[in-house]
């Protein structure tokens, strides 16, 4: 039988068989659980299936990265200020600012790749949910309804406990806030996670369409804080690097040979996913 996860004895490099994680996962991935952690570590690598729909927003510190590996998606967010849809059907891409409120919406049997960072011991995230519309309580305002702040270590865990007290308190009952909000913070003092009003959101990127004007090449399709997201295609070879902290690879077609640490270049078939140990060199 093949694995679907190997570790390289001598460089800790991990290996995932991608496409037949997927198989043996697929049942984690249908409600009510709809998603699995794939990584664990610096980076936070987990596979997200549908149908999943959600009233709450989730605010990071960090940025989160969405590929839409199949069916489709749609994003709400709230960028300076205004309530806005972000798109993202199969083959995209998209890079999240951070410390913008956001509530993934997936269609049913689709399936994404969604990555986020560690969050540093004095980070807090945030689920909120927003006063809704009289005529139409799933349209949200701009109004706070009720929030609560943690420190996250398992999005997929934490986020149930936070569920059931919204659904148990008056907020959700009247859809109107209270004086204070007594599990998220007290009215008037400084929130742990400061929500970000003047960044606008970068433009989703189809992987086709990318690769096809980059072809041959390695080239950034998002370069941000806390990510760079670099495609490289066809026949070539990458220089050594160092890399401080943790690296995926996804090689999504062909074959290719990673060395790491100036060791014997591991072969990787086409599909696998390649954890890179921070504090490394590979190429």
């Amino acid at each position: 039988k093949k694995r679907e996860r190997e570790r390289s004895i001598n460089t800790m490099m991990e290996i995932v068989n991608f496409p037949l994680w997927l198989e043996e996962s697929k049942h984690q991935l249908q409600p009510p659980v709809c998603n699995k952690l794939l990584f664990n570590g610096q980076l936070k690598v987990q596979v997200v299936g549908g149908p999943n729909k959600r009233q709450d927003y989730h605010i990071e510190c960090g940025e989160e990265f969405f590929y839409q590996f199949k069916g489709n998606m749609y994003l709400p967010i709230v960028e300076q200020g205004e309530h806005k849809r972000v798109d993202i059907k199969e083959g995209e891409m998209f890079l999240l600012p951070p410390r913008l409120p956001h509530s993934p919406q997936r269609e049913e049997n689709s399936i994404g790749l969604v990555v986020e960072r560690d969050r540093e011991p004095d980070q807090s995230d945030c689920l909120r949910w927003y006063v809704g519309k009289e005529e139409d309580r799933l349209k949200p305002t701009k109004d706070v309804l009720y929030e609560e702040f943690f420190h996250c270590t398992n999005l997929a865990t934490q986020l149930p406990p936070v569920i059931h007290r919204f659904k148990s308190s008056e907020a959700f009952q009247n859809n109107t806030p209270p004086p204070s909000n007594e599990v998220g913070h007290p009215k008037g003092e400084e929130m742990p996670i400061k929500i970000d009003s003047q960044t606008k959101a970068p433009q989703v990127q189809v992987f086709q369409d990318w690769l096809q004007r980059h072809k041959g090449e390695e080239a950034p399709i998002f370069e941000g804080r806390d990510f760079d997201v670099v495609i490289q295609s066809g026949n070539s070879k990458s220089p050594q690097k160092q890399c401080k902290r943790e690296v995926l690879l996804w090689l999504m077609k062909g074959t290719a040979e990673v060395t790491l640490n100036q060791e014997q270049p591991k072969q990787i078939p086409a599909g696998s996913m390649v954890l890179i140990p921070p504090k490394s060199t590979h190429g």
